[in-house]
């Protein structure tokens, strides 16, 4: 899974979201496998999307390409809501076995710390 620069585990969730995720999934962990989970099953292009819908319910939903959940004239009325974790699937990642930075391998520095390429 994808952790952007401003992640931060060390910051707590709210508890109203904590409580959420974990009546749903069971826990934050069990909310991250689902995502994950669900980024492994996008073919090419596209995205894993961990959405509120209006009444604040949680799902973990997908979309192609660029679309994201709320691009009401494209992605189906079940996968719409307001995104609050989104992983971006890229179809040249199935096959790299190795980080590059334009052609010449990365240093250690911040790109390959988050990519666990060691």
């Amino acid at each position: 899974m994808t952790t952007y620069k401003s992640s931060d585990p060390a910051v707590a969730l709210k508890p109203e979201l904590l409580a959420k995720i974990t009546s749903r999934w069971g826990s934050v962990a069990g909310m991250t496998a689902a995502l994950k989970s669900a980024a492994d099953g996008v073919f090419g292009s596209g995205w894993a999307w961990l959405v509120a819908d209006a009444r604040g319910k949680l799902a973990i939903v997908t979309t192609p390409n660029q679309d994201n959940p709320l691009m009401e004239a494209y992605v189906a009325k079940a996968n719409r809501g307001t995104p609050l974790i989104g992983i971006d699937v890229w179809e040249h990642s199935y096959y790299l076995k190795w980080v590059f930075c334009w052609g010449a391998p990365c240093g250690a520095g911040p790109v390959r710390r988050r990519s666990g390429f060691r």
